[in-house]
């Protein structure tokens, strides 16, 4: 089977506030970068259930709720499987973390996306049911989903090949 292109996944609950700004950050960017190869998914799980989800796809982004000790709600962190931080959902007490539902899902020779993106969005509150982001979250929803945007148009123009030269994926027409 061939790999298909791009997968963007947002992870979390709309149902408990901040936990849901990945699954929001979803419903806007289909309606923002709405370009042929990518695919957008929400899921409440992380790691094992998503594993699935990554097959065949050439490169992911996931975007995830990240409680760190000094982060400000809104705050941003750019990761890859390799340098990865704990997230809301890709590391679970009830679950696998990411990085070992990856090696699982190689040793089972499951094609996995040659690159993973992990976007990380600062919450506050991930564990009250509330429909509603916070308000310090809502105030910066706009400026984190442009952020988004700008990461995942840059990623796409410029990949590199096997021999270091950029190659454009997408029409460049699109981002003028």
């Amino acid at each position: 089977m061939e790999k298909r292109e791009i997968i963007v996944m947002g992870l979390g609950n709309k149902l408990l506030g901040d936990d849901g700004i990945g699954a929001h950050l979803i419903d806007d960017l289909q309606k923002e970068v709405d370009l042929e190869g990518i695919s957008y998914q929400t899921s409440l799980n992380g790691s094992l259930e998503i594993i699935e989800m990554l097959i065949d796809y050439k490169m992911a982004f996931i975007l995830d709720g990240i409680r760190t000790e000094d982060g400000i709600p809104g705050d941003i962190y750019f990761m890859d499987a390799v340098d990865f931080m704990e997230t809301l959902h890709l590391s679970n007490v009830h679950d696998m973390d990411f990085p070992t539902a990856l090696k699982l899902a190689e040793k089972m020779n499951y094609r996995m996306p040659e690159k993973i993106r992990i976007i990380g969005i600062e919450v506050m509150e991930d564990k009250i049911f509330n429909e509603s982001l916070t308000p310090s979250l809502r105030e910066k929803y706009a400026d984190i989903l442009q952020l988004v945007i700008n990461s995942i148009k840059s990623e796409l123009r410029c990949q590199r090949d096997e021999k270091f030269r950029y190659r454009t994926l997408i029409d460049d027409s699109y981002y003028n």
